[in-house]
């Protein structure tokens, strides 16, 4: 059986963010991050958090950050969160005064943070949302919630060339169907004695002296985090230990060292028309793929996008994209061989920017978002040359350019455009080209 885990974007300088695995169940358990969601039996857990995408990070700027996991399914769960940090940003002697990135933790939501301040503490962290409102510091104090030691790493993994540091986060309530944690940090912040040189090489200055750090913007790229949420069936587990360790020896991770974090594409260097990630012409089932794109508009970057080579690079049989996000001038720019009737399926993926294809026997998106990629540009455009089916899809701001020649039909079901049911009166105003007698609405 194949475990989808869900992925999270979280964090960009402009900072910019931000799973599979295969086995036999035994329990019942869910991993999902912010934007993709994984689910093995009646265990369904949510990923969420108070960020803006695309937030600049400044030294001594502070950035909202509230990961939260809700129970949505019908099963009592225990839940944790891991979240990974470039190694390159903390200090390698484990002084975590001298980290390059910090987090700052709610007081009293972990039993180490929490004696030192009182109501007033948990009072701010409402007004700002941070909290549920009503929240007292006995609630917290009596559930000793989050457990976390974010001076060891419990791994250290790579991703895209990069080695991260993975803190584990373990919440020590059970956590019933409909309830969510209460958060665990609340902002991420760059520290003051961090300079940037312009051959992007990361310094820490202090009293007059600067030391070159293992990190460096222009070949490294913009820094990220990533947050990943798993939960396990309370049933047959007294602690949260106790099912963290059993998830790990059932998915054979080594007390789950191994997390398989998202797929991280960078642009082609040397493209026309550069591409973040290019898929074979063999098509195939593609999880859990990251694209942000971190440059300027002059760049034109094509998050996905295999026309780079003319026909030769075309899709020749089916792709599938499940649990992704893709994030560019445009979001996918794809095209498939005609006469080999390829399909392209999209499940619970994020379009940031242009989305168009071409040539496909007939497209399908299920559970997808639509919007402006993280530039803010006014790429938020879907192109159908080919028959397509949105089901469940959200569009917000996108407007739909249909091609009079191409003569595609479009199918929307139970799809919305900025939060509001999708009638014939809003789709009229999505058009672009072409009319309305040419979109199905269900």
């Amino acid at each position: 059986m194949k475990m989808n885990r869900k992925l999270v974007l979280i964090l960009a300088l402009v900072l910019s963010v931000a799973v599979a695995t295969t086995g036999t169940l035994a329990y019942l358990t869910d991993h999902e991050t912010e934007t993709n969601v994984f689910t093995v039996g009646n265990v369904d857990i949510d990923l969420t958090e108070d960020f803006e995408q695309g937030a600049t990070l400044v030294p001594g700027t502070k950035i909202t950050k509230v990961p939260v996991i809700t129970n949505t399914g019908k099963t009592d769960a225990w839940v944790w969160m891991t979240v990974a940090i470039p190694a390159g940003m903390e200090d390698e002697s484990g002084d975590a005064s001298k980290n390059l990135l910090h987090w700052n933790w709610m007081a009293g939501t972990d039993a180490r943070h929490m004696n030192s301040k009182g109501q007033d503490s948990i009072d701010t962290y409402i007004d700002n949302e941070w909290l549920p409102e009503g929240t007292t510091i006995e609630q917290v104090r009596a559930g000793d919630n989050w457990t976390v030691d974010e001076k060891t790493p419990i791994a250290v993994q790579t991703i895209d060339g990069v080695a991260y540091n993975v803190y584990l986060f373990k919440y020590n309530t059970v956590l019933v169907p409909g309830e969510t944690t209460l958060g665990s940090f609340c902002q991420v912040y760059m520290d003051t004695r961090v300079d940037i040189a312009p051959d992007g090489e990361l310094y820490w200055v202090e009293n007059g002296n600067a030391k070159k750090l293992n990190y460096n913007i222009n070949t490294m790229g913009n820094p990220k985090i990533f947050v990943a949420a798993y939960g396990m069936q309370a049933n047959g587990f007294d602690t949260v230990d106790a099912a963290y360790k059993a998830y790990g020896e059932q998915w054979g991770d080594d007390n789950n060292a191994d997390y398989n974090l998202p797929i991280v594409a960078a642009p082609t260097a040397g493209s026309t028309r550069p591409a973040g990630y290019i898929p074979s012409t063999e098509g195939g089932v593609l999880d859990n793929l990251i694209v942000l794109d971190d440059s300027t508009a002059d760049d034109n970057l094509r998050a996905m996008y295999n026309g780079e080579g003319g026909a030769s690079n075309y899709l020749t049989e089916d792709l599938i994209i499940n649990n992704s996000y893709l994030d560019g001038t445009y979001a996918i720019n794809l095209y498939a061989v005609e006469a080999e009737n390829v399909n392209l399926i999209a499940n619970k993926t994020t379009f940031a920017g242009w989305s168009s294809y071409t040539g496909f026997d007939s497209v399908t998106f299920t559970d997808c978002t639509f919007r402006e990629n993280s530039n803010h540009e006014i790429w938020n455009v879907v192109r159908p040359y080919d028959d397509t089916t949105f089901v469940n899809c959200e569009f917000h701001g996108t407007q739909l350019f249909l091609d009079k020649l191409a003569g595609a039909t479009v199918t929307m079901e139970n799809c919305t455009f900025d939060g509001e049911p999708i009638t014939a009166a809003i789709l009229a105003e999505m058009v672009t080209e072409g009319s309305t007698s040419s979109v199905t609405l269900k």
